[in-house]
């Protein structure tokens, strides 16, 4: 025996109606998976594009951002190399005006007098006589900047590889009578501080010297627009000259480099204010740039899915059509064999009467039916998935098609007289009937229609004694194959094929179970359906 499941039944609340069915039939077909597969990829692709959109806003802003506050920065350098000469005249070096004097200017190493030649080196707030050796490199600076610059110029040494002054960007400034020594030493309490009482609130930057072998390896691993991560924010105070760091953009000033010479570079880094509100604006057009990007899938989903389903009803439509086309084929034939009869002269006045009543009440049956098919395919109509079947149900159908098989000298023997459950009634008699006239036209022996219902679910089968299906039509059955004309044409089983793919896609839209199985000798086939 050739045992094949078309599919399985489904619990009525897994099936609610049209519209689960309109979303779960269309996923058969490589129509609507290329479609859908279409959506996903533009999908996928339109998600590239907020990100691409907040990379070109976020290079742009810090663009325009960095370019004021570039333009703002180079009065940084110049306050560095310029010598104040406000100095207060002194003698002794701790003089209270002079001790608030250095307290301003805190990156004063030196004094040289340019008229007496002596040397003082600063000792925290105060100054005091330098010794021979200490007086040896300041004095040096002074003679070579007054030979390469004359007296109201700045001059820089070269980079210092050993001794007290390495490590440190050096600036030699005259002010008129004192030749001031500066030096800048990155992340020095004294650095911090003259950047504070140079830097004010609003200007939004911070400003740094980082030795360009440091700015190499940060930018290497950073990039020029990259935020900082934790590890280079910890070390940031010290090469950045920020006590209050956030993680944030940062960028070289190659204009102000000369000031400090070399190896030294100069940055400027967003302040932890601005770099916040450059943060919540990024964070804020992110939110809206994904919002519109769910707002786009969730439209064209929505028009996608009213699409499919439109297609799906069309389809639906067209299989209630021509089941119904199919199902009115046997009672149109016992119709027409009894309007035969009504033509023979040789039958009595009273017979000719009885078979005109009984072709009156199978015409008034055909409109209903005929109504209740057409009603089906009406856009909103609703399915009717309620009505009662019991033994009248199973007594009308046995009357109807009873003459049909008598005719042909067959027996039809139907058993569902203790049977109750609920499924669409006009549905159920589409199906009984294709395959009970499956069974008439294509099957032999006695044709037996057999229902059984318990708790809600209920089988109904049909069995013939006839040779069955092919095993590879049986097999294409089970896999949902389409079949075509020409292949059609050459079988003789052409209609039996065609009822049971219009019985195959009932089945499916209604979501009940169908099994067809050839016996030995014989064919069955069985709805299963859960009320």
């Amino acid at each position: 025996m050739s045992l094949v499941h078309l599919s399985h039944p489904r619990p009525r609340a897994l099936s609610p109606g049209r519209w689960a069915r309109a979303f779960r039939l269309p996923s058969q077909k490589a129509a609507a998976w290329t479609v859908l597969a279409l959506w996903a990829a533009v999908c996928a692709l339109l998600a590239l594009v907020p990100r691409w959109w907040l990379e070109g806003w976020s290079v742009k802003t810090q663009d325009r951002w960095f370019s004021a506050a570039l333009a703002k920065a180079g009065r940084i350098p110049q306050a560095w190399e310029n010598a104040d000469s406000n100095m207060p005249k002194f003698t002794r070096g701790d003089e209270p005006a002079l001790q608030k004097y250095l307290a301003r200017e805190c990156l004063i190493e030196a004094l040289v007098d340019a008229k007496a030649d002596r040397v003082w080196v600063r000792v925290q707030d105060r100054l005091r006589p330098a010794t021979a050796t200490e007086a040896i490199q300041p004095r040096d600076w002074t003679i070579r900047a007054l030979a390469a610059t004359g007296t109201h110029r700045r001059w820089i040494p070269e980079r210092l590889r050993t001794g007290a002054w390495q490590g440190k960007s050096i600036v030699v400034a005259f002010d008129g009578q004192w030749w001031q020594v500066k030096a800048w030493t990155p992340g020095s309490p004294e650095v911090e501080r003259w950047l504070e009482q140079n830097l004010e609130s609003k200007d939004g930057y911070r400003f740094g010297v980082l030795n360009s072998s440091d700015y190499r390896d940060q930018t290497r691993k950073l990039g020029n627009h990259s935020f900082l991560t934790s590890q280079a924010s910890n070390a940031a105070p010290r090469t950045l000259q920020v006590t209050d760091l956030s993680e944030a953009p940062f960028r070289n000033a190659p204009d102000l480099n000369h000031y400090f010479g070399d190896p030294w570079i100069v940055v400027v880094m967003m302040s932890p204010g601005e770099f916040q509100s450059f943060r919540n604006a990024y964070h804020f057009r992110r939110r809206m740039a994904w919002l519109a990007y769910g707002a786009l899938v969730g439209i064209s989903g929505l028009g996608l899915a009213l699409f499919l389903f439109s297609q799906q009803r069309e389809r639906i439509q067209a299989d209630h059509l021509a089941s119904l086309a199919h199902s009115l084929k046997t009672p149109l034939a016992v119709l027409r064999s009894r309007c035969d009869t009504v033509l023979n002269k040789d039958l009595g006045r009273e017979t000719r009467q009885s078979h005109l009543l009984q072709i009156g009440s199978e015409i008034s049956q055909l409109t209903r039916l005929i109504e209740r098919g057409l009603e089906q395919t009406r856009p909103g109509s609703q399915q009717p998935s309620g009505d009662l079947i019991d033994s009248a149900f199973f007594e009308d159908l046995d009357e109807e098609l009873t003459p049909a098989f008598e005719a042909r000298g067959r027996q039809l023997e139907v058993y569902g007289s203790i049977v109750a459950f609920h499924a669409p009634a006009s549905s159920l008699r589409t199906a009984l009937v294709t395959l009970l006239e499956n069974a008439l036209l294509h099957g032999a022996g006695t044709v037996e229609l057999r229902a059984v219902s318990d708790k809600g679910h209920a089988t109904l089968c049909v069995q013939d004694e006839g040779p069955g299906l092919p095993p590879d039509i049986l097999e294409a059955l089970s896999s949902g194959t389409s079949f075509k004309p020409p292949i059609l044409g050459a079988s003789p089983g052409t209609g039996q094929h065609l009822g049971l793919i219009m019985l195959r896609n009932l089945a499916r839209n209604e979501g009940w179970g169908l099994r067809l199985e050839n016996l030995e000798p014989g064919f069955r086939a069985c709805l299963e359906i859960q009320s």
